[in-house]
């Protein structure tokens, strides 16, 4: 089982505008945070995949955020390594952000990765930013 409680959670994209409110509102709800960026440390970069793994070590859950957009060619074959790399690394709990137009595009990605679970805008409602938080935060149950 994944040790929410001590391990931060790596927010990817966590300078931008929703990664940098979840940051905050789970830095204020003392949960630890990495901020997965550039300018980070561990630096994270999409297009370097030798960050990935430094950026993710030792974290409980991946908030992701793929700039400039789920969308756009490719980006479901670097998400999708990223996540492989992710689940080989041994966490469970990955949330993919979804925007308004990405739910076709993340639905087939996820079913393309074989990922059991799904939520988005065509199969559960929208959930406000503190619904997020808690899942986010919530020990992932054991099968």
């Amino acid at each position: 089982m994944t040790d929410t409680t001590s391990k931060p959670i790596l927010i990817l994209g966590g300078t931008g505008k929703t990664g940098r409110r979840l940051a905050e509102r789970l830095t204020a709800q003392g949960v630890p945070v990495r901020i997965g960026s550039r300018s980070g440390s561990p630096r994270f970069d999409w297009e370097v995949p030798a960050t990935w793994g430094p950026a993710m070590q030792g974290v409980s859950a991946i908030y992701i955020s793929y700039y400039p957009d789920i969308a756009v060619p490719g980006a479901a074959d670097t998400v999708g390594a990223f996540a492989r790399l992710a689940v080989a690394s041994g966490i469970t709990r990955l949330v993919l952000l979804s925007g308004r137009g990405e739910t076709e595009a993340q639905r087939a990605f996820l079913i393309e990765q074989q990922c059991p679970l799904l939520q988005g805008f065509l199969l559960a409602r929208p959930m406000p930013v503190d619904e997020v938080e808690a899942l986010m935060s919530a020990t992932p149950a054991t099968a």
